[in-house]
């Protein structure tokens, strides 16, 4: 809204045959199917889609003194139509919080019930295929607001979450994992090939130095060594070198972090657990009293947070977007965005690529994010969270040998 008016920026793909417009078909697209989807919007519409984006700022703002990291509020639809599509799927069962869990929150569009996550550790277990990524994706979704119709309207979550899986390997420059991983290196881990659990090692605690207050993980997606150990093993084994999340998770929530995290197959984590949801044909239902049935011997580590780093970032001289990768011809290879759940759309990739188009010193919690109206001169460009362009930073060539972890009392 400027000036009282409502200003739209509207990004139009011209149709091309290698590198030539199609003429007939650019005017076809500019002259009558534009104008037709302009004249579409109606003021009740309009309206319709600032109420439904008021309710969600609302909901987000509301959060905090609730005791909540997320709300689903009844009736949302959860699943998609398929896997890369944004369109709900038809005939799908709506969300309903069991009466546990459910919380009201009032807005100035009226009361809306719902499912509160609360902070500290929640997990989502079940059979498989009954939705529990699917729950989980949702909740990571819910950092952006949803359009009327989308079916997840009512899904909020805090901006500063995020989720966090294993990569196979990615590179990491100079990342404290120490409070998982105890190698001689891991003060400053630094590879260019990190495993399923030094790599969901780094993700965490690149996300916590960040400002992450949430961390969401599914273990279909995350190394097994870095989520539990089965204490069946304790006799075999002389020596551990990964303290696992498991054994994490309750200092964890003392130092003021929550966790949402699938784990339809480990008791430990389940025992760690302050809520537990199980997912019984798309339904959730409250099972937190479970956890006082399960006998796994639990040992509760201290969970330590990582030493901030002073990063060091030569920007190049052009960044391109290539699916969900950003390419340089400075760079020795591309770098990877496709693990990040939260970047929704192209126009995220295009304004990150421009903001790495642009030199960087200092702390992960020094990284700002301009508004993308005023520093992008593409009008593709959409909101991204300063979480998001660190996870690009992040994964980017570092000049580690001037990366360094900074101890209290140092001065960068």
């Amino acid at each position: 809204m400027l000036g009282g008016k409502v200003h739209f920026k509207i990004w139009v793909g011209l149709p091309s045959r290698r590198r030539k417009i199609l003429a007939d078909e650019a005017l076809e697209l500019l002259t009558k199917r534009l104008p037709r989807a302009i004249s579409s919007l109606s003021p009740k519409g309009l309206e319709e889609h600032a109420r439904v984006w008021r309710t969600q700022q609302e909901i987000r703002s509301k959060l905090p003194e609730l005791g909540l990291v997320s709300f689903i509020m009844n009736g949302s639809v959860l699943p998609r139509r398929c896997g890369s599509c944004d369109e709900p799927l038809e005939g799908a069962i709506p969300f309903e919080s069991p009466p546990s869990l459910k919380v009201e929150v009032e807005t100035s569009s009226g009361t809306y019930e719902g499912m509160g996550i609360r902070k500290g550790v929640t997990s989502i277990t079940g059979p498989a295929f009954q939705g529990k990524t699917t729950l989980a994706e949702a909740i990571a979704w819910g950092v952006w607001d949803h359009v009327p119709g989308d079916g997840r309207e009512g899904i909020v979550t805090i901006r500063n979450a995020m989720y966090v899986k294993s990569e196979d390997g990615r590179s990491t420059c100079c990342v404290d994992i120490s409070t998982f991983i105890k190698l001689p290196n891991s003060e400053c881990f630094t590879t260019e090939d990190a495993s399923g659990a030094t790599s969901a090692a780094s993700s965490f605690q690149e996300a916590v130095e960040g400002g992450a207050e949430l961390l969401i993980v599914d273990e279909d997606y995350t190394a097994s060594n870095f989520l539990f150990f089965d204490d069946r093993l304790e006799t075999l084994y002389d020596e551990k070198t990964v303290e696992t999340l498991s054994e994490k998770l309750s200092s964890i929530k003392e130092k003021g972090l929550s966790v949402v995290i699938v784990a339809g197959s480990s008791a430990p984590i389940l025992k760690a657990s302050d809520t537990i949801i199980y997912m019984k044909k798309y339904k959730p239902v409250d099972k937190s009293a479970f956890k006082d049935k399960i006998e796994v011997k639990l040992e509760n580590k201290e969970y330590e947070f990582p030493r901030e780093r002073v990063l060091m970032y030569k920007a190049p001289e052009r960044v391109k977007v290539r699916g969900p990768w950003l390419e340089s011809k400075a760079w020795k290879g591309p770098v990877k965005l496709d693990s990040n759940l939260h970047l929704v759309e192209e126009g995220q990739l295009e304004f990150i690529a421009k903001l790495m188009e642009r030199d960087f010193k200092g702390k992960a919690k020094d990284v700002k994010v301009p508004d993308p109206w005023d520093a992008c001169l593409s009008p593709s460009c959409s909101e991204v969270r300063p979480l998001d362009l660190l996870f690009a930073l992040n994964r980017a060539p570092l000049r580690c040998e001037e990366t360094w972890p900074v101890r209290k009392g140092e001065d960068p």
